[in-house]
C-alpha cells in the first residue's frame, strides 16, 4: 500500500518542522539552590560555585548570586530561567528573557527576596537555565 500525501498533511508536517526547533530548548543547565531562612538580622553567603548557595537570609531580607553564562554557539540564543522548590516564588532574575549573542558572556543576577511570613529553616531547590533558538 502506498501512502498518499494530502495537502493538509503536508502543511501539518511543514508546520511541525518549522516550529519544532522553537518548541524545545537547544539545551538546559540546572543548578541546585540552597537557602537557610532565619529570624532576625543576619547576612551570610556561601561562595562555592557548584550550587547557588544564598546562605542565611533573614525574613524580609534579600540575597543575590551571580551566574556567568557564555554562548559557545555560532548563533544567538534566547536565555530563560525557571525555578522549582519551596522557595522558587522568592526568586527573581531581572533579565528573565535575554538574547545572548554568539560567543557573548553575560553575568545574570539571581535575587532571592524572602517574605516576612516565610517559614524558618533550610530549603533546597533548582534553577534551570534554558537556551532556545532565536
Amino acid at each position: 500500500m502506498t501512502m498518499r500525501w494530502t495537502l493538509p498533511t503536508l502543511f501539518a508536517l511543514l508546520a511541525f518542522f518549522v516550529l519544532y526547533p522553537k518548541l524545545f530548548p537547544v539545551y538546559t543547565i540546572t543548578y541546585g539552590m540552597n537557602i537557610t531562612i532565619v529570624d532576625g538580622q543576619h547576612a551570610g553567603l556561601d561562595v562555592r560555585n557548584d550550587v547557588l548557595y544564598f546562605g542565611k537570609v533573614s525574613r524580609g531580607g534579600e540575597g543575590m548570586r551571580q551566574l556567568l553564562i557564555k554562548n559557545h554557539e555560532t548563533r544567538a540564543l534566547r536565555v530563560t530561567f525557571s525555578s522549582q522548590g519551596p522557595f522558587a516564588s522568592y526568586l527573581y532574575v531581572p533579565e528573565e528573557k535575554y538574547m545572548l549573542q554568539p560567543q557573548e558572556e553575560h553575568i545574570f543576577n539571581v535575587f532571592v527576596r524572602v517574605p516576612q511570613e516565610a517559614p524558618l529553616g533550610s530549603f533546597v531547590g533548582k534553577l534551570t537555565v534554558s537556551f532556545w533558538k532565536s
